[in-house]
């Protein structure tokens, strides 16, 4: 029996509005990559309602039905189509731009977005590098009713890849967009742990001429801005630790 099985979501956003995509694929397909033959998956908006895949989040999670008790398969667990609409709310509150995504990818690595479509019925593509040009052609297909069947998918990560696929990363993310507390006195720090959890940590304490980051055993006060910064440009070279921007009151 084949199954519709959910790998990853990652809406993108644009200007105001959000692409809903999702990584996913049917249980009994497979394909061929790099040599391997690995299940079948790729990038979609699950139940498009419009021709431009442009939402408002509330105008997408109106299209999706409440009475599907397995909408989609993590693994062997049935997701509700009930259950899906919340989780795609909270991953559309926290949609990325592509200059955002490019800049937490894995170091030396190309990423950006393509588009399949059709123009009055002739198949075509695009690569879109910045985020202002895709929006331009977003926007032009909107006012043109000849652009039908239009598909962005993420590419440079590998085919049917996500290329924020390690939880740090999207941890990390999360932490930078967290709000100063309104409190004097205090500072904020970044801290580097070990992900086995084994209590070991170090803070943040400074970066050489030659680019070489110095950790101590002490919090290094800092201003939002400076850890947002170094987080991140220097996430993607501490993959095996557990990077946080943390606040300390007075």
């Amino acid at each position: 029996m084949s199954r519709e099985k959910l790998y990853a979501k990652r809406p993108l956003r644009i200007g105001d509005k959000i692409i809903p995509l999702v990584l996913c694929g049917a249980s009994n397909c497979t394909m061929f990559v790099r040599g391997r033959e690995v299940l079948e998956k790729d990038w979609w908006v699950t139940c498009p309602t419009k021709r431009v895949p442009l939402y408002d989040i509330d105008e997408y999670l109106q299209g999706i039905p409440d009475d599907y008790e397995e909408f989609f398969y993590i693994g062997n667990k049935a997701i509700s189509s009930s259950a899906f609409k919340v989780s795609m709310k909270r991953a559309m509150l926290h949609a990325l731009t592509l200059s955002e995504m490019q800049e937490i990818v894995r170091a030396g690595q190309l990423f950006f977005i393509k588009v399949y479509y059709k123009y009055y019925g002739v198949d075509t593509v695009k690569s879109f590098y910045e985020e202002d040009a895709l929006k331009a052609f977003l926007e032009e297909a909107e006012k043109d009713e000849g652009y039908t069947c239009i598909r962005p998918v993420y590419s440079g990560a590998g085919y049917g890849e996500d290329p924020l696929a390690n939880e740090h990363r999207k941890l990390i993310y999360r932490n930078v967009k967290y709000p100063k507390p309104q409190k004097d006195g205090g500072f904020w720090f970044v801290k580097k742990t070990n992900k086995n959890g084994n209590g070991y940590e170090q803070f943040y304490a400074g970066t050489s001429r030659d680019g070489r980051h110095f950790w101590s055993d002490e919090p290094r006060a800092l201003s939002l801005e400076e850890a947002q910064a170094f987080v991140k440009k220097n996430v993607r070279h501490y993959w095996h630790y557990n990077i946080t921007i943390e606040y300390k009151e007075a």
